[in-house]
């Protein structure tokens, strides 16, 4: 046999390292979000390839590869027995190897015809050692144990396969879908990660004592050569010859077919390209003219019908890295111009946005006609879609392309009015600049852009670094903490609050130097923050002026003291199942009574902030790892003094005594959206950085993608992926929901428009999302690639998200259940006194 290592690729995760090694090629990076259950891959695979087929194992995995395949029979498992907490994951292993035992011992009819015939597949899904990684970690006895139960599995199968055939014609591939970290994860691109093992021995496997070292997706090939079948036709992958034991006339037959299937590909997608693109922007693949590829035939054969296989072999491995350069280029072929058209599109679009944000009256009311083009305008960039359309190009193509136009034309119909007024007055000033007085004045103008724009230029490099280098947040809690504490002439109340700023953006801009969250558990430290929070609020339920709703805040306090006793019950209680779910029913419990709490709480600005904070840092305890609940415990005590210093005017007593004021929703269309101020974009950008802390404080992409499945040891252990992922999506959005709350309570105190604060963010988020529109990679690790996307489409995604988060916490906020059940009761006391007023006129009458 052979041995060496098998290279995977991000995301490290079931589904996309299975359809590598089995369709043999790395599917795109998404597919990784469709999940697993009843979700068949759509491609071929060497399941479909054989002839006869048995898969045993998980029902996440198993059953995407045989559903819909006739010939392929799949044995699976309970769900319920992928528990990460078990103290027996090597039970999952153990049953694979006892039903294919069951399998070679059935007295089925039928079975010992199908295992008679060639293109035998047995796939075997071993979960046990990845249920142990998780639950107990890489370094620990009971994955130590696992290792031993899989080996010995192996080594009975082996025996049982080869007194079952007994032909000496069985070829085994042991390999596994991706890694995993000392700390029990997987999805991102470390070595740990990317390295998988690989063992094969049997029949057409040449022995080797070296260490071999290929791409996850030359399995697929190789099985497919091993097999004698074809090879799944959307395969890129390259079989490794030298890992075969055969003659060499077999050898080339693998390496043509290999050829062949590559060319097909290469040849399909030329052909798409070139009937989908502009005549003149359509470019061939200059290494494989067409002139060439016959000729590439014709030596093969050539040497075939001169029985040099080697030679032949030699030619077909030479052409097909070539062929798969020739698809990455075709797959590329548009890519520079679609470029163009994007990032065209994103400066028109922030145009549009910052010129409509500019115009004094309502964007809602009297400048939706900017968004009509005029006839000539319409004609021309119909006459442009309709041109593009007609050429061949797809239709989303020629919209990226007509879309610029269209925007230059709603830029045009935003400014036209200001340009018209103003342009007299320009072309005077502009001949006017012989006069001394209007020489310094246009130099003023011009410097003050100069270092505006560079400013401006400075910050946002900063803003994007840090997606990429987190330690940059502390350089930005850092400054932050400084400008309050220099800023003049407000009020001494404020005294003491610019000190906790100051102190809170120091503590904060410590938590990006730690390593990110997930590679060292520190159960003890979420139990501590829960504590200090439970004190916290207690100390805050002491004073005079929040007396009315002490006995809130105490149950508040007891909720989190619970929250503290539950996370250490969790982890020193672990093997008691009917403890553990008492502890956990307590948990999902906590999530409902977390969000009723800040309703019953009176309107008072500071005590319903309060509350809702207290709310979010109730779940978010119980599903941390580590720091980051003492990090969340900051960041809310941050957000509050920040309130308190967007309303500098007041004195303590004027902002602890203020109430939410209803808003008007009436005439909240019909307001005017004055001139954008410098505060208004500073308000933009003090939110962006906030949600960048909020988002990154903690952790970055690549923890995202290879997120501790332990942070949901408090509500399931049951590997469960829609679970797991909307668990993860809900702890991540709650320090996002917490600026959210902050900023509902600053605009609808100061009548700010979300609208307006939304568009400023429109303008930043699209700016440094053009910044990773031309950071894209697709080349390189893995773990640029995954990134480079993931930065990009958070910064597509931010606005939308804070608008509606914005908006939900603004209909949150005010919402009271004690004036909801007040308002029924008055109605219900209404309609029962109308009834007995009714029924006293029927006895008089």
């Amino acid at each position: 046999g052979c041995w060496g290592v098998s290279v995977s690729h991000v995301p490290t995760e079931s589904r996309p390292g299975h359809v590598a090694m089995l369709a043999g090629f790395f599917e795109d990076v998404s597919a990784v979000a469709r999940g697993w259950k009843h979700n068949p891959v759509p491609f071929d695979s060497i399941i479909n390839r054989s002839r006869e087929a048995f898969a045993f194992g998980s029902p996440d995995i198993v059953l995407i590869f045989t559903n819909d395949v006739n010939h392929a029979t799949a044995m699976v498992y309970s769900p319920e027995l992928e528990d990460f907490q078990q103290n027996d994951a090597a039970q999952l292993d153990r049953w694979v190897f006892r039903e294919i035992e069951e399998l070679l011992n059935s007295t089925d009819v039928t079975i010992p015809k199908r295992l008679a015939s060639d293109r035998l597949v047995f796939f075997l899904h071993l979960l046990g050692l990845d249920t142990n990684g998780h639950g107990h970690k890489p370094q620990s006895d009971k994955y130590i144990d696992n290792i031993a139960v899989v080996d010995a599995g192996i080594a009975r199968l082996v025996r049982l396969l080869d007194d079952f055939f007994a032909d000496n014609r069985t070829a085994f591939l042991f390999t596994s879908d991706h890694g995993m970290t000392d700390w029990g994860s997987h999805g991102a691109g470390t070595e740990a990660e990317l390295i998988t093992p690989l063992v094969m021995w049997g029949r057409g496997v040449r022995g080797s004592t070296v260490k071999n070292k290929i791409s996850q997706i030359d399995l697929s090939p190789l099985m497919s050569a091993l097999l004698g079948c074809p090879i799944p036709m959307n395969s890129f992958g390259t079989v490794p010859l030298h890992l075969l034991d055969a003659l060499p006339r077999y050898k080339f037959k693998v390496a043509y077919a290999n050829f062949k299937q590559m060319l097909e590909q290469f040849i399909l997608k030329k052909n798409e390209k070139k009937a989908h693109s502009l005549p003149f922007m359509f470019r061939d693949f200059d290494q494989l003219h067409p002139k060439i590829l016959p000729t590439i035939e014709s030596e093969i054969k050539r040497l075939v019908a001169q029985n040099r296989f080697e030679a032949a072999v030699a030619v077909c491995m030479q052409w097909i890295p070539i062929l798969r350069t020739g698809l990455v280029y075709f797959h590329r072929h548009d890519q520079t111009l679609l470029g163009i058209a994007v990032a065209s599109t994103f400066i028109t679009w922030m145009l549009c946005v910052y010129f409509i944000t500019l115009r004094r009256s309502s964007i809602i009311l009297k400048d939706n006609n900017v968004l009509i083009l005029s006839l000539k305008q319409f004609i021309g960039v119909g006459f442009m879609f309709t041109l593009l359309l007609l050429n061949g190009l797809p239709f989303t193509h020629a919209l990226y392309l007509t879309l610029p136009t269209y925007l230059s034309c709603v830029c045009y119909n935003a400014v036209s009015d200001l340009i018209r007024s103003n342009l007299e007055n320009f072309i005077i000033n502009w001949h006017s600049t012989h006069c001394p007085e209007m020489r310094t004045k246009w130099l003023f103008l011009c410097t003050y852009w100069m270092l505006l724009t560079i400013s401006v230029a400075v910050i946002l490099s900063v803003i994007v670094s840090a997606f990429i280098y987190r330690p940059i947040l502390s350089i930005e809690f850092l400054v932050f903490g400084l400008i309050p504490v220099l800023r003049r002439g407000e009020n001494r109340d404020l005294v003491k609050w610019k000190r906790m700023w100051l102190i809170c953006c120091l503590a904060v801009a410590i938590y990006p130097q730690f390593p990110v969250v997930g590679q060292t558990p520190l159960p003890t430290v979420c139990a501590l923050s829960s504590f200090f929070t439970s004190l916290l609020i207690f100390w805050i339920s002491t004073f005079p002026v929040l007396s009315s709703t002490k006995t809130l805040f105490r149950y508040h306090s007891a909720l989190h003291l619970l929250a503290t006793v539950v996370v250490i019950f969790v982890d020193a209680f672990k093997d008691y199942k009917l403890l553990l779910m008492l502890l956990r029913l307590i948990c999902w419990l906590s999530i409902p009574v977390a969000a009723v709490l800040p309703l019953l709480s009176s309107r008072s600005v500071i005590i319903r902030l309060i509350c809702w904070f207290s709310s979010l840092m109730l779940p978010y305890t119980l599903l941390s790892l580590s720091y980051e609940s003492s990090f969340m415990l900051l960041l809310f005590v941050l957000l509050t003094t920040y309130v308190r210093l967007e309303f500098g005017q007041m004195t303590d007593e004027e902002f602890l005594a203020m109430s939410l004021p209803q808003r008007d929703y009436g005439t909240k269309l019909v307001a005017d959206v004055s001139d954008t101020s410098f505060n208004d974009w500073l308000q933009g950008l003090v939110l962006v950085i906030l949600i960048e802390a909020a988002f990154f404080g903690t952790g970055n992409i690549a923890s995202l993608n290879s997120f501790n499945p332990s942070f949901l040891r408090c509500f399931i252990s049951v590997f469960s992926p829609f679970t797991m992922t909307a668990m993860l999506i809900f702890k991540i959005s709650l320090p996002i929901l917490a600026v959210a709350f902050t900023y509902a309570v600053i605009v609808r105190l100061k009548k700010i428009l979300i609208t307006k604060l939304s568009m400023i963010l429109l303008v930043i988020s699209d700016t440094m999302a053009l910044i990773f529109f031309f950071r894209l990679v697709d080349e390189g690790s893995w773990m640029d690639i995954g990134s480079s996307i993931s930065h990009y489409s958070v910064c597509m995604l931010l606005t939308v998200i804070v608008y509606l988060l914005l908006n939900f916490t603004d209909y949150l906020l005010p919402l009271s259940l004690s004036r909801i059940m007040r308002d029924e009761g008055t109605i219900f006391e209404r309609k029962r006194l109308y009834s007995l007023t009714s029924k006293t006129e029927e006895d008089i009458v």
